[in-house]
């Protein structure tokens, strides 16, 4: 699972070079899950004692 932050520096320049050919850029991915989510996520599919 991959959080907000990740690849940041990537997902910049991809979107630069998306938005100079294409006039503009669409999303290509799911939304990114926040941190604090985290742990409310793994209680509800079972994990009872959550430790990140």
């Amino acid at each position: 699972m991959f959080a907000s932050d990740t690849l940041y520096e990537l997902r910049v320049a991809l979107q630069l070079a998306e938005n100079e050919r294409e006039g503009g850029f669409a999303a290509h991915i799911s939304p990114f899950v926040e941190p604090p989510d985290i742990g409310g996520l793994l209680q509800r599919i079972g994990y009872n004692i959550v430790t990140l």
